[in-house]
């Protein structure tokens, strides 16, 4: 009988230690805080914010379009404004119908306006590019950057080509602008954007031909015309030299020196003076992987006409 009642109690204990395993268990998976839940939580609570700025920036833009509202110049206008208005607009607030009339009035043709969205600072939330094409060939066409501040549009940049310059805006959101600057001369630079739209140049390569090469050294000295550096009167050479300037250094590449024994001696006189005031010399190939520019192409954009 004792042999009966002790099996039972020990049935009766491991069976209550069993159960309390199992809801010791049960509760802790019940309340287990899930950190990928949380984290996925957060991810999509930003894409949420993204959305609903830009549903509201697009709005803005539309109603800017459509003549509901203004938008106003960023302060660089108005540094500009007591320079040469190169901008074409003064600082202020205009509607689509003033910007067009005025930008017209300023290049001196009539143009048919297009725009596109894009997300220029590649953060997420759009821009509205306006672009002014010309509707006469040889002249110029202007395009700026508007930019939803979260309560109304600012016009933080613009940029103008045509005739002899050129732009190239990708959907990669970085912009190739360049030309002719005269006979021997030409320029391209690749210009990149915040996520306010503001753009700041990356760099830019020069090319020189003969007697144009002089001009580097403006990038190199304030006081190069002082210094009568320039080539002599009887210099008729031919050799090329481009310039890669990025805000902290200035590169040169030469190729093509004159076969003229008397006008090779200038070039390189012209060079030394160069590097001795800064520039560094490299290699033609150095000078082709730094100016390349296919990291920055891609597909360009693509208009909306108006």
């Amino acid at each position: 009988m004792k042999k009966r009642i002790i099996a039972l109690l020990v049935s009766v204990v491991l069976l209550l230690s069993a159960l309390t395993g199992c809801t010791d268990s049960a509760t802790s998976n019940e309340y287990e805080p899930s950190v990928e839940n949380v984290v996925v939580s957060d991810t999509n609570s930003e894409e949420e914010v993204t959305v609903d700025v830009n549903a509201a920036a697009e709005q803005a833009y539309m109603d800017f379009l459509a003549g509901k509202s203004k938008v106003k110049t960023a302060e660089s206008f108005r540094k500009d404004d007591a320079e040469y208005n190169y901008d074409g607009l003064l600082y202020g607030e205009y509607s689509f119908d003033e910007m067009k009339s005025i930008i017209e009035e300023f290049e001196m043709t009539t143009s048919s306006a297009k725009y596109a969205l894009l997300d220029l600072g590649q953060d997420g939330v759009k821009e509205m590019v306006l672009r002014f094409e010309s509707n006469e060939p040889n002249y110029m066409n202007w395009t700026g950057i508007l930019h939803y501040n979260g309560s109304g549009l600012d016009l933080n940049y613009y940029y103008e080509d045509g005739y002899r310059t050129f732009a190239h805006l990708y959907d990669s959101g970085w912009l190739c602008t360049g030309g002719s600057m005269g006979a021997g001369a030409g320029v391209t630079s690749i210009i990149g954007f915040d996520g306010k739209g503001v753009g700041s140049e990356l760099f830019s390569v020069y090319s020189y031909y003969g007697t144009f090469v002089d001009s580097i050294g403006y990038d190199l000295s304030d006081d190069w015309y002082s210094m009568e550096s320039g080539f002599s009167e009887n210099y008729i050479g031919d050799f090329f030299v481009r310039e890669y300037k990025d805000g902290e250094s200035v590169k040169l590449s030469v190729s093509d020196w004159s076969e003229d024994e008397a006008m090779r001696a200038e070039e390189e006189a012209m060079i030394d003076r160069f590097v001795s005031l800064g520039a560094q010399l490299i290699a033609e190939e150095e000078m082709d992987r730094l100016s390349s520019l296919a990291p920055y192409e891609s597909a360009e954009v693509v208009w909306t006409d108006l």
